[in-house]
């Protein structure tokens, strides 16, 4: 396509490198953490599994995650007190460790974003 007529399907738009990554992110994992924890929670209370289990996280990530996104709800609901520390399989610890690699080594979250999606893969 000449760059006179691609320019005319420019207008108006923005490009990948035109969007605040950083803004971007953080409305991610502000909206996808919540996501995960609450179908967790279901998962708590149906009994299929400890909080710990479902998300990959350790109970003391989970503790931080917890009030920092649900600051009001109680501890005991996702049963806390009842928690182990997760194992992960050869798949899982694998996936964990390439997306942390590639994790933002600064934002805790985007760690735990990755731990995350490797356990519920």
């Amino acid at each position: 396509m000449p760059e006179a007529e691609a320019g005319r399907y420019d207008d108006g738009c923005l490009s990948s490198a035109q969007w605040r990554g950083s803004e971007l992110g953080r409305s991610f994992d502000q909206h996808v953490l919540p996501c995960v924890h609450s179908r967790s929670l279901e998962e708590v209370q149906a009994g299929e599994v400890l909080a710990t289990e479902g998300t990959g996280l350790s109970s003391v990530e989970l503790r931080d995650v917890l009030a920092a996104t649900f600051p009001s709800t109680s501890s005991s609901v996702f049963a806390l007190e009842e928690l182990s520390e997760p194992e992960p399989e050869l798949e899982e610890e694998l996936l964990r460790r390439l997306l942390l690699a590639h994790a933002a080594p600064a934002d805790p979250a985007s760690g735990r974003l990755a731990k995350i999606i490797a356990r519920r893969a």
